[in-house]
């Protein structure tokens, strides 16, 4: 099986859009390489290929040179995480995976370090950039603890404020790295023993576990 997933900056409706012509995005062609490779050894080989909610025309692009379309799944039904993806894949009977009913609040920590909490000055400058008009700036647009499910995590959680805010009640805060693995239904730990913006951009750029399981149960 080749599994794989070129970096989204130049697909993301967040980037600059130059798709293709975005030199990290652009590795898709070598997975098509490889995919071509592997294929000349074993005909019965397995693929799958991960990316971003994208332009129809990007995603037909990528569907021509696979030869499948892709399935969009939303990891929300097996996670806390509302997180729309595309899979391109030749497994055999892949389905929208069944809700487990989890929640955001279910996954908090009630006890975290304390420097995970936004400063009155981080509050401050995020409430003067709203005020000049950079609304994705503003709270209200950031996680709340009592929705269902968080806003989609990504490798800009390593950047902080306030990429990673939630909202509980006067808290204001960043959600912690354990919480993020809880998040992408990863083993609790599984980025322990790195620095937290290394850990933010391992589990941002990363794939949900569960969603992956409910494709591969289907081998």
């Amino acid at each position: 099986m080749l599994i794989g997933g070129s970096p989204c900056q130049g697909f993301s409706g967040a980037g600059e859009g130059f798709n293709f012509s975005d030199p990290r995005s652009a590795l898709f062609f070598q997975y098509v390489r490889l995919l071509d490779e592997l294929r000349r050894k074993n005909k019965n080989l397995l693929f799958l290929l991960e990316n971003v909610v994208m332009k129809k025309e990007w995603q037909d692009i990528i569907s021509g040179f696979l030869g499948v379309q892709p399935i969009k799944i939303n990891s929300a039904s097996v996670s806390a995480q509302n997180r729309e993806r595309l899979y391109w894949t030749n497994i055999a009977s892949v389905t929208q995976p069944a809700d487990t009913g989890v929640v955001l609040r279910s996954i908090l920590q009630t006890q975290y370090d304390g420097k995970y909490l936004h400063s009155v000055k981080a509050r401050e400058y995020m409430d003067r950039q709203v005020k000049g008009g950079r609304t994705h700036w503003d709270f209200a647009h950031h996680s709340d603890a009592d929705a269902l499910k968080s806003r989609c995590i990504t490798a800009a959680f390593a950047k902080g404020v306030p990429y990673n805010t939630l909202i509980d009640g006067e808290i204001f805060r960043r959600f912690t790295p354990l919480e993020c693995e809880r998040l992408q239904t990863l083993p609790e730990g599984y980025t322990a023993g790195i620095p937290d913006t290394a850990a933010y951009k391992a589990i941002g750029n990363g794939w949900n576990v569960d969603t992956l399981m409910n494709i591969f149960k289907n081998i």
